[in-house]
């Protein structure tokens, strides 16, 4: 029995993971993120990006962690960074968005939520360097927006 490694024990070491990254290798992040729908209105969180400087406006998301459901992700993030909980109402579809140049990979999983409870804290946002805000239909349409925004809201008919 080899006892020096963790995760060896007897029997054969297991089989290497094909879809592991390897060193020095980079792979798209997975990123989940919802439209919440409160009031008739839907939450953005305006934020400027650090590899280009772009100010804008964008559908509130996260990076989903190893082992983590896509839409427990999205729950959570909303939770986190409004104080509002959630319930995923649909799954609109996913966008991918490449801009190598920043070393930035993303695909994007765009869901419809409801909030359902908790109290709106708009400071919450403010910890993740966002301002965040409930915009009506009409409103929508005159925002500068990140293309996932526009691609998702337009998806909606929202835009």
């Amino acid at each position: 029995m080899n006892k020096g490694r963790a995760g060896s024990g007897p029997g054969p070491e297991p089989a290497a993971n094909p879809h592991r990254a390897e060193a020095g290798r980079r792979y798209p992040e997975i990123i989940a993120a919802v439209i919440l729908e409160k009031d008739g209105k839907y939450l953005l969180a305006h934020e400027t990006f650090k590899t280009s400087g772009r100010s804008c406006w964008i559908i509130p998301g996260c990076h989903v962690e190893f082992g983590e459901r896509i839409e427990d992700a999205a729950l959570r993030e909303i939770e986190e960074e409004t104080g509002i909980r959630a319930q995923i109402v649909k799954f609109v579809g996913f966008h991918e968005a490449v801009f190598a140049r920043f070393g930035y990979h993303t695909v994007v999983f765009f869901y419809v939520g409801r909030a359902v409870g908790g109290v709106f804290d708009p400071e919450l946002g403010r910890k993740e360097d966002a301002t965040l805000r409930f915009f009506s239909p009409e409103e929508l349409k005159g925002l500068d927006l990140v293309e996932s925004a526009k691609w998702a809201l337009g998806r909606l008919e929202l835009i």
